[in-house]
């Protein structure tokens, strides 16, 4: 693993510079990604941690509008994200069309956002990518970082039949 990258250092140099990790699962709504109309139904939604181990801030694309940039360690924020999949019969999805909302997160914090359980499960999406920008890159390229089906708690894990979709 690099040391630094773009400028950057790891905080925990066990960890990688920026990770995603499962926290829980909870029934709840999940945020209406679409138009204002779109309704949607209580679910259960996986809930992952998105972590800023570098000493940079980094920005992610959500659909929050607020005056303050900046993210506040540990808060709820749906962050917009593609699900991406190995079967060949279906295309990766964005889960929105809306012009993100780039916000700040700080070095050394995290934030959570909710995905819900059906994509990795019952559906045909073996992960959930989310780009990143760093602050201190001046050009418009993003990284992206991944947490894959496998990753769930092993009693939620299931292989999905690409044949049925």
């Amino acid at each position: 693993m690099p040391v630094e990258l773009n400028g950057c250092g790891r905080i925990d140099d066990t960890k990688p510079f920026h990770f995603l990790a499962f926290e829980r699962i909870k029934e709840g709504i999940a945020p209406t990604y679409g138009d204002d109309s779109e309704q949607s139904k209580r679910e259960e939604l996986t809930w992952l941690r998105l972590n800023n181990n570098s000493t940079c801030p980094i920005t992610i694309p959500t659909i929050n509008s607020t005056a303050n940039r900046e993210l506040k360690d540990g808060s709820e924020v749906p962050v917009i994200y593609k699900l991406t999949t190995s079967c060949i019969r279906v295309r990766d999805r964005v889960i929105t069309k809306r012009e993100p909302e780039l916000l700040i997160l700080a070095p050394g914090k995290s934030i959570l956002f909710a995905v819900p359980l059906r994509f990795p499960t019952r559906e045909p999406f073996n992960a959930v990518r989310v780009p990143l920008k760093f602050e201190t890159q001046p050009t418009e390229s993003y990284y992206e970082f991944y947490f894959f089906r496998s990753e769930l708690p092993e009693k939620l894990r299931k292989e999905v039949d690409c044949t049925k979709f």
